[in-house]
C-alpha cells in the first residue's frame, strides 16, 4: 500500500514539474496531451492555468535549447540557485538541452556539465557562498554581457529564463536585442521593490531600466501571490504565479508520530 502511495506521489510530482516548466516557457512548450492528462486527474485549478497560459505544439517532447541566467548557482546562493538547478535537471530529464550562465567561484570556472546541465561560470569576484554584494553582482552582469551574445548564437538558444529582475534582468533584454531570443523573468523576492526596505533607493534609481526589462519580456513569473501583488503595485505589468515545488521523493510521508516525543 505504501509503495502504491509513493508511486502515485512520484507521478503527481512529475506531472506538476512538467506543468511548471510549460508555464515558464509558455508558447514554446505546450500540448493538449498534458492538458488532457491533468484534467483527467481532477486538478481543475492546474488545468485551467495551463489551458489559459500554454499553447498547443505538434510535438510535446520536441527538444529545446534553453538558457537559464542566474548570478547564483550551486554551490553558491540559496533558494533561487537551488530552483535554477532543480528546474534545469528536470528539463534535461524531459530531453531538453539546458545551459546555465552564472558566476564563477574559487576553482569553479568556465564550462562544466552538472547533472546533464551545461554550466558556464563567468569571471567574477564572488567571495562568499551564501551572499553577494552589489559590486559582485555588477561584475557578473558586466562579465556576462560580453559572453551572452556569443553563447546564444553558437549554442542556438531558443529561449531564456532569467532569475531575478535585478541584477540579471538586463541580460535578458540584452540577449533579446543581440540575438532575438525571447526571455521570461522569474521574480524571487529581493528583486521586487518593497520586499527589502534596505534596497528601496536602488530600486527607485533602477526603475526605468527595470520597466524596460519587463516591457520586453515574454512573461513575468512570481513564486507567490504576495510577491505578485507587490510587483504589480510597483510596476504596472501583469505577473503570473508559479509556486515553488517540493521534491516528494525526498520529503516523503513516513507517518505522523504525534507531539509526545517533543517533551
Amino acid at each position: 500500500m505504501y509503495k502504491a502511495y509513493r508511486s502515485l506521489k512520484t507521478w503527481n510530482r512529475q506531472l506538476k514539474i512538467r506543468a511548471h516548466c510549460l508555464l515558464l516557457l509558455q508558447d514554446y512548450a505546450g500540448g493538449e496531451m498534458l492538458i488532457d492528462e491533468i484534467k483527467s486527474t481532477g486538478q481543475e485549478i492546474l488545468y485551467d492555468e495551463i489551458k489559459n497560459f500554454a499553447r498547443t505544439t505538434e510535438n510535446l517532447h520536441s527538444i529545446m535549447k534553453l538558457l537559464f541566467i542566474n548570478y547564483e548557482y550551486p554551490p553558491i546562493g540559496a533558494g533561487a540557485a537551488n530552483a535554477t538547478c532543480q528546474i534545469g535537471k528536470n528539463m534535461v530529464c524531459f530531453g531538453h538541452d539546458v545551459y546555465v550562465l552564472t558566476s564563477c567561484f574559487k576553482s569553479l570556472k568556465g564550462w562544466s556539465i552538472e547533472d546533464g546541465v551545461k554550466v558556464f561560470r563567468c569571471k567574477t569576484m564572488r567571495k562568499k557562498t551564501s551572499r553577494s554584494n552589489i559590486f559582485e553582482m555588477f561584475l557578473f552582469v558586466a562579465s556576462a554581457f560580453f559572453v551572452l551574445p556569443c553563447l546564444l548564437k553558437r549554442k542556438k538558444i531558443e529561449a531564456m529564463i532569467v532569475f531575478f529582475s535585478f541584477p540579471c534582468g538586463p541580460l535578458g533584454l540584452w540577449g533579446k536585442l543581440a540575438a532575438n531570443v525571447p526571455y521570461v523573468i522569474s521574480l524571487r523576492g529581493g528583486d521586487v521593490p518593497g520586499n527589502e526596505t534596505s534596497l528601496n533607493i536602488i530600486h527607485k534609481i533602477l526603475k526605468p531600466l527595470r520597466q524596460l526589462v519587463f516591457k520586453n519580456s515574454h512573461a513575468i513569473i512570481a513564486n507567490s501571490k504576495g510577491l505578485k501583488t507587490l510587483s504589480e503595485k510597483s510596476d504596472l505589468f501583469p505577473v503570473k504565479v508559479i509556486p515553488n515545488g517540493v521534491d516528494t521523493d525526498f520529503l516523503a510521508h513516513v507517518g505522523f508520530r504525534g507531539l509526545d516525543w517533543i517533551k
